[in-house]
């Protein structure tokens, strides 16, 4: 009778055992699979510039939630089109919209869209630049538009993209003064631009709803905006499949790292109802240099991108009035 019982409580210590193996077997796969899928699926959405249909269909509906102003693009049609060769280690051919001023000026402006979008998203800032009296530049930021390559440089590749830009205008305009202005990941790119070493043309920075990083966003974006199960472990994989495939992680494209280096002049303008790059990214920002001469532009009820369709008369006083300062 005690063999018996002991039978049976080996025997259920087994099964138990088998038990256990079993669903710890399943939630390795479950890792697995959700880290690997996972991992291609944020890069493919996220970073990839030609993305898969159902990749398509999350960034369509983050795009259509957060559609941004100036859908007036008639204006493009009259302004002069450029293609420059860039000489870097991707032979990269850079595309962008110029727009002289009709009476001769030094002052250029260049001006930066935001993600998954192009040189038209910033028309209206082209027109309202230009009205102003400053040459525009309008470049499509790397896999955008016609400007292809095989990711988006989410600011941090396009940093060196800016650079070129820069150049081209000095070439052709010793005596520019040059602002450079982004929206979200235009404005991102602005930020990670003042922390490489620019000319003396480069008089000021004006930046529109960037972001901290790209991890903190796409944390954030996954997290709060898709609502997506797991998006810790989807970010953190993401990351690494980013870091192998291109060579740079989500962490390493930081504003904040770029903006510790800088010596740039900066305007920081956020919306506080932005729930896309969240308020809250601001502070820390602006807080990331304080050697630097730095103003900061809240707009009261505006959403992500919306700030200066919210209150133009504020937003664009703001950012000449802080041009002026810097301007000879």
């Amino acid at each position: 009778m005690d063999s018996l019982k002991y039978k049976i409580k080996i025997r259920r210590i087994y099964n138990c055992v088998v038990s256990i193996s079993i669903v710890c077997m399943l939630m390795l796969t479950l890792f697995c699979v959700t880290y690997y899928i996972g991992g291609e699926m944020v890069y493919s959405s996220a970073i990839a510039s030609r993305m898969s249909p159902s990749a398509r269909r999350m960034a369509n509906s983050i795009a259509d939630e957060y559609e941004f102003p100036y859908n007036d693009t008639s204006w493009i049609a009259t302004a002069e089109k450029l293609s420059v060769a860039k000489t870097s280690n991707s032979d990269l051919e850079l595309y962008a919209v110029q727009y002289l001023a009709e009476t001769e000026s030094h002052v250029w402006v260049i001006t930066l869209h935001g993600y998954r979008s192009s040189w038209a998203e910033m028309a209206g800032f082209g027109i309202e630049f230009h009205n102003h009296g400053y040459n525009v530049l309008i470049p499509n930021l790397r896999g955008h538009g016609i400007c292809a390559y095989k990711h988006l440089g989410m600011g941090y590749f396009d940093r060196i993209d800016v650079l070129s830009w820069i150049e081209y205008i000095i070439t052709i305009d010793s005596d520019a003064e040059i602002i450079l202005h982004g929206r979200s990941m235009g404005g991102a790119a602005v930020m990670m631009t003042t922390g490489e070493t620019l000319p003396a043309n480069v008089k000021c920075a004006i930046e529109d709803c960037g972001y901290t990083n790209v991890y903190d966003e796409f944390t954030h974006v996954v997290k709060n905006v898709m609502k997506y199960p797991l998006s810790d472990l989807l970010i953190f994989a993401g990351n690494n499949v980013t870091k192998r495939k291109i060579g740079v992680s989500l962490k390493d494209m930081d504003s904040i790292a770029q903006l510790k280096k800088s010596t740039t002049p900066t305007l920081f303008i956020h919306g506080n109802q932005d729930s896309f790059v969240p308020f809250w990214m601001l502070d820390r920002l602006y807080g990331a240099n304080d050697s630097i001469m730095k103003e900061k532009l809240v707009i009261d009820g505006a959403e992500h991108g919306m700030a200066s369709t919210v209150n133009p008369e504020l937003y664009f006083s703001t950012v000449y009035a802080f041009i002026d300062r810097f301007l000879s």
